[in-house]
């Protein structure tokens, strides 16, 4: 920053390149991103819109550095977007592996394209053409995933209210497509007309509805969507209108589509189970979400980092004794689990260990957790064992021929 405040004082008053305006503007931006992050924590707690209070700041700085007045409203939006985009990123996806490095940079290129330049002057306004597939192991976070580039579009800004158009807390809609039947699915995407059917009492507004270009509509377990919805689910993609349930008027769809299923790609490029023109057309990008056993066999150490990450998000404030006492016990009992379930079940463990102090996997022949330990580290595991299935220190002792102190000793190790 103090290299471009330099630069800054010796160009501001020559005629300015389009580079040149990009220093100027970046060495605006970073003297806000604060601000800027303390203004998304606000927007985070509700859906109406609020006054960006630094606004007559950045007004200042833009005419300071003469940017061109057509383009404030444009380049405030634009500060915003990658605020959001760096504080959700930061904030929702923890690990330091190559697996969710590239994540992280698939994500990046989702919301802006690899090309900062080129999404400025060409595609701001053109996203939600770019529909994108996420895939993954069940529980890896593909659902955060998608919450993190809705969370992050472009949302305009109005200089005479000094408030962006929307929240980003409603430019982001999900639906679990498997949570309804093929007859009711289609009413809750598309709408349906007063007497479409038996129980279509009134006419209904479907999730496709009331969208604008900043929206992005997450559409969970779409490996399993039926082959009639996926024609339907074409045309929105395609042709970018659909019609209601019984009705026979196109409306318009304006926004992005997310995929979302744990099917592998060769699963979904089986035309018996999903069109291959509408996988196509969904996966102009496709994200591959690691399991977690991948990060950590990458660095073991990283379990730690999830764990701080996950026991704040249950507890706002957790103590560090807690956060140590889980960290513990898991290092200690479970390094050698594979985590078949991920980070939710991860999250369940630490939830269970709160409760409990202790977690006990379910486990099978292919997946167990009792590998190369020690005869007293299999017996400290098994005690436990026993005693989430009987919950009485007595009945544990009496089958494993102990005394209850050495049962409690071996539970709350």
């Amino acid at each position: 920053i103090i290299e471009v405040d330099k630069f800054v004082k010796k160009q501001k008053k020559t005629q300015k390149t389009t580079q040149t305006q990009f220093i100027f503007l970046f060495y605006i931006y970073s003297n806000y991103i604060e601000k800027f992050n303390i203004f998304i924590e606000k927007q985070k707690k509700t859906s109406s819109t609020l006054k960006l209070d630094f606004y007559n700041e950045i007004e200042n700085n833009f005419k300071k550095f003469n940017i061109p007045i057509k383009d404030h409203a444009h380049y405030i939006s634009m500060f915003y977007q990658l605020r959001r985009a760096f504080y959700f990123i930061d904030s929702l996806l923890k690990g330091n592996s190559s697996y969710i490095k590239e994540v992280k940079k698939e994500i990046w290129n989702c919301i802006f394209t690899s090309n900062l330049e080129l999404f400025n002057s060409q595609l701001w306004n053109k996203m939600e053409d770019f529909s994108l597939l996420i895939t993954g192991p069940t529980g890896t976070g593909k659902s955060l995933i998608a919450k993190i580039i809705g969370y992050s579009s472009y949302i305009k800004f109005n200089t005479h209210t000094q408030c962006f158009e929307s929240s980003f807390l409603d430019m982001f809609q999900s639906i679990n497509l498997t949570e309804y039947s093929s007859s009711l699915l289609e009413s809750e995407l598309f709408g349906h007309q007063k007497g479409a059917f038996t129980d279509a009492i009134n006419e209904k507004k479907g999730i496709f509805e009331n969208t604008t270009s900043s929206h992005s509509i997450f559409l969970d377990e779409i490996g399993e969507t039926p082959l009639s919805t996926q024609i339907k689910l074409l045309r929105v993609l395609q042709d970018r209108n659909f019609y209601k349930v019984g009705g026979t008027t196109p409306i318009q769809f304006k926004g992005r589509i997310i995929g979302a299923t744990n099917a592998t790609i060769n699963t979904l490029k089986n035309p018996k189970v999903f069109r291959q023109d509408f996988f196509f057309r969904l996966s102009s990008n496709i994200i591959e979400l690691p399991s977690l056993k991948l990060q950590l066999q990458e660095n073991p150490s990283e379990i730690t980092d999830f764990i701080k990450h996950i026991t704040t998000s249950i507890i706002k404030s957790p103590s560090a004794q807690l956060i140590k006492q889980i960290t513990t016990y898991i290092t200690k009992n479970l390094s050698s689990y594979s985590w078949p379930g991920n980070v939710r079940e991860l999250e369940q463990a630490i939830r269970r260990i709160i409760l409990t102090k202790s977690y006990i996997p379910y486990t099978n022949n292919n997946d167990s957790i009792l590998n190369e330990i020690t005869a007293q580290q299999y017996l400290s595991k098994y005690t436990k064992q026993l005693y989430e299935k009987y919950k009485s220190y007595s009945k544990v002792a009496k089958i494993l021929d102990l005394d209850n102190r050495t049962v409690k000793k071996y539970i709350f190790e």
